[in-house]
């Protein structure tokens, strides 16, 4: 038990206790955490009517600016089972009942956090689980996972944390590690099938065979309110997550509000979705964007729903998820100008996989000098694009002065742009990290029987330029808004970047009458 003790004055004990409880149709099967529990076993002579209480140590909260007490709690068995109530004392004589239940629950853990922030002056607060059996030898009743935290230095207290996703409960049967709020005036209830009241509530699950729902009737009307929480989620591993669920609100125009909160820090709740009255006498998905958690590791929700002024007013929920959907593509175009000959003309580009994303050509059926504008959408990441020549002559400027370029329409940068090459012109270049993409050459021929490589890049000071043109060869460095910013002749095969500002330039080499164009990193 701990530091935790037997009342002498009640009649009594609880029992530590692995596995199931002695009695059929009754108690939990096992722990919720752990491998041993507490419970109060109800056989003869235990019942009717007979008390056993078990108290806590004492606890200094003064320190503490937001306290909460979760625990979990099993009471599964006959509808006249009895009452189990956690109370709390700050001289060991008075108690006040914090949280109270009576009757069957159903044959499963659930999970209660309590507010405690009205002991925050409190330098000596007790508790203690108070039960009474009912009349029936089926009303075993247990605790289990006790946990005291301060919920503002913890933020959310994350006794569970999704890391895995698609992330799916449907509440079958179980709440799972959502868990019931301390401080609202009510709980969510797990049910399969219709509510008890009439025109009001679902008539089944909308994915398996049991939901979860609010039950208006008296005495949760009117304006009483009951949350349901997550766990903790850690959204950092996925792009732009969702959360799904399925709701039902149906019943009288003023059966009340229903809400989808968020919280970083376990303190302060931000409302992502509400609905109010009746939405009508069927299920409906909803899904809502969860970008602005993108980044954070440990995100609760919980629904927040508030009766109105009937008990025609029972809201459900289903088939709840979390997801990270597809990463939205980034808008690019691949503007080509064909020289005379457009039927030797084809480009692709692949991805850092090596598989190829988009491809095109030959372009046969183009006019000599026309104009083709392709639209392509790419996910964030590196790509390589490869424009090919069959003849071996480019696309500029032996036979007609064609040339292409590829750019990021929301941002206008060029990403790739060139005409005069041999047989093929391959640039790399990233998306999704601007400035800082790392762009590379590989091998490509300037004329008939050369080569061609540049190194490092990114570049801090000199560049080197592999060749074996016989040829003099000139270069001129861009600027990404087309603006020279030197040129000159290639001498000792090198360029000397450390002038430049850290960014990404474009570099021109000159063969003759051939160009080959490569975008240059400066670190």
């Amino acid at each position: 038990l701990g530091a935790w003790t037997q009342n002498t004055g009640d009649d009594f004990d609880w029992t530590v206790q692995t596995g199931s409880t002695a009695s059929s149709n009754t108690g939990p099967s096992s722990a919720n955490e752990g491998i041993y529990y507490v419970y109060m076993e109800s056989s003869s002579p235990n019942y009717s009517t007979k008390n056993a209480i078990l108290t806590s140590p004492c606890f200094d909260l003064t320190s503490i600016s937001n306290p909460k007490l979760n625990f979990d709690y099993h009471m599964y068995g006959t509808t006249a089972m009895g009452e189990l109530n956690l109370e709390a004392s700050t001289d060991g004589v008075s108690w006040t009942t914090l949280w109270s239940k009576a009757g069957d629950q159903g044959n499963a853990w659930i999970s209660e956090s309590i507010d405690l922030s009205a002991y925050t002056t409190s330098s000596a607060l007790k508790f203690r689980f108070n039960g009474t059996t009912g009349t029936t030898w089926q009303g075993d009743m247990a605790v289990d996972a006790i946990n005291l935290f301060d919920d503002a230095v913890a933020g959310p207290n994350c006794t569970a944390t999704i890391t895995s996703f698609p992330y799916n409960e449907s509440y079958e049967n179980t709440l799972g590690d959502w868990t019931q709020d301390g401080d609202d005036d009510f709980d969510w209830t797990l049910k399969s099938g219709t509510t008890a009241s009439s025109n009001t509530g679902p008539s089944g699950a909308n994915d398996g065979t049991y939901y979860v729902y609010m039950e208006s009737s008296a005495p949760n009307y009117s304006t009483k309110n009951a949350k349901l929480t997550s766990p903790c989620f850690d959204l950092t591993g996925i792009s732009n997550p969702t959360i799904n669920f399925d709701y039902h609100m149906y019943g009288a125009a003023a059966m009340g509000e229903l809400n989808l909160e968020a919280s970083a820090d376990g303190v302060s709740w931000t409302t992502l979705w509400s609905k109010t009255g009746n939405q009508g006498n069927a299920w409906v998905s909803e899904s809502i964007d969860l970008s602005a958690y993108a980044s954070n590791s440990a995100v609760k929700f919980r629904f927040n729903g508030t009766t109105g002024t009937t008990w025609q007013g029972d809201m459900a929920i289903d088939a709840l998820s979390i997801e990270g959907a597809a990463p939205a593509c980034t808008d690019l175009n691949l503007s080509i100008l064909f020289d005379n000959y457009p039927e030797e003309t084809s480009w692709e580009i692949t991805n850092s996989s090596s598989v190829v994303v988009a491809n095109g050509g030959s372009y046969g059926s183009q006019t000599s000098g026309s104009t083709l504008n392709i639209p392509i959408c790419l996910n964030d990441g590196c790509y390589t694009l490869t424009f090919s020549d069959t003849y071996g002559d480019g696309i500029c400027c032996a036979y007609g002065n064609g040339n292409y370029s590829l750019t990021n329409n929301s941002s206008g940068v060029v990403l790739s742009q060139g005409g005069s090459f041999a047989s093929i012109d391959v640039t790399t270049f990233c998306i999704g990290s601007g400035t800082n993409s790392q762009f590379t050459s590989q091998s490509d021929a300037i004329s008939e029987g050369s080569s061609f490589a540049m190194y490092p890049n990114p570049v801090e000071d000199d560049l080197f330029i592999e060749h074996n043109s016989d040829r003099e060869l000139s270069y001129q460095v861009f600027d990404l808004k087309g603006k020279i910013l030197f040129e000159g002749r290639l001498e000792n095969s090198t360029i000397n970047f450390s002038p430049l500002s850290t960014g990404v330039y474009i570099m021109k080499i000159k063969d003759g009458n051939k160009t080959i164009t490569r975008r240059v990193i400066k670190k």
